[in-house]
């Protein structure tokens, strides 16, 4: 059930997602489950909330953001191809994070582990 409903939302435009381990009243295991979105996803969110899991309220919170700029660009590896975010960071360094599903492809196509295509991706990515 929780992978599922973590799927729906992502689905329904959650920018982030996951579930903690915590300890209710009377010691009781469960799972909280935060979900970051956009205020236009609220009711879309609380619909898959309410429908896949057993809550019977939503405690919500406003956060602020902050966030590097970033650039997109590809690179090619043994394999294929590899979208890449660069991030900039605040003394102007970029540091480079290939893209998970990419990766990801290319080392089921190729029998390479992950960790290969990933370095390999980053390396390419840091000579651009």
């Amino acid at each position: 059930i929780m992978g599922y409903t973590l799927e729906l939302l992502f689905d329904a435009g959650a920018r982030d997602a996951f579930f903690t381990p915590i300890f209710m009243k009377k010691n009781r295991p469960a799972y909280k489950l935060s979900v970051l979105c956009t205020e236009d996803r609220i009711r879309a969110i609380d619909e898959i909330l309410f429908r896949e899991t057993t809550t019977i309220g939503v405690r919500r919170y406003r956060v602020e953001r902050t966030a590097l700029p970033r650039r997109f660009f590809e690179v090619r590896v043994p394999g294929g191809t590899v979208r890449i975010k660069a991030c900039e960071q605040p003394d102007g360094a970029e540091k480079c994070y290939p893209e998970y599903e990419d990766v990801k492809r290319i080392a089921r196509e190729t029998g390479k582990s992950y960790r290969e295509i990933y370095e390999s991706a980053k390396t390419a990515a840091e000579k651009s």
